[in-house]
């Protein structure tokens, strides 16, 4: 009796893991992260951290401050989610990343500009679509986008914004 029971949950286990492995394209663990949908649900999912960023960009520039008006900015958690199979997942908030993100106000008045992305001096994404609604970043860093947009093959700069994520 107990080796059958054995032998049911060995076979249990070992289907679980054959359609974990189809179902996830040959893997069976995986990793990923998961946000908010907007800032209300970020605050809903007591992901908000905070919406009073130092953010600093040239003023008199009426294309940032337009980017700027259009966008809701906050901070929240970042967590990450590790997934054995299709069923079992644990979340784990990881205490040194925080999420920046961009969410467009009203989506009719938006515009996509094209940046690159610079942490701490360092260069980590160059021509990106500008504002990238998400970017897992470390606590504590500046991040700084130069924007510009290409107008007939040329790059043209509108500005450099940064925000510092402390």
């Amino acid at each position: 009796m107990l080796k059958k029971i054995i032998l049911g949950i060995l076979v249990v286990f070992g289907l679980y893991l054959l359609i974990s492995y189809f179902f996830l394209d040959g893997r069976l663990t995986y990793t990923t992260s998961f946000c908010s949908h907007n800032k209300l649900d970020s605050k809903k999912r007591e992901l908000f951290i905070k919406d009073n960023l130092k953010i600093e960009f040239d003023q008199t520039n009426l294309k940032l401050k337009k980017i700027i008006d259009e966008n809701d900015i906050w901070i929240e958690k970042h967590f990450d989610v590790e997934c054995f199979g299709i069923f079992f997942c644990r979340e784990i908030e990881d205490a040194n990343y925080l999420k920046l993100r961009f969410e467009c106000k009203n989506i009719e008045n938006c515009e996509m500009k094209v940046c690159d992305i610079i942490i701490e001096n360092d260069t980590i994404e160059k021509s990106t679509i500008f504002p990238n609604p998400q970017m897992a970043i470390k606590i504590g860093k500046t991040v700084e986008y130069n924007i510009y947009e290409y107008y007939y093959g040329k790059t043209i700069p509108i500005g450099k914004l940064t925000v510092e994520t402390k």
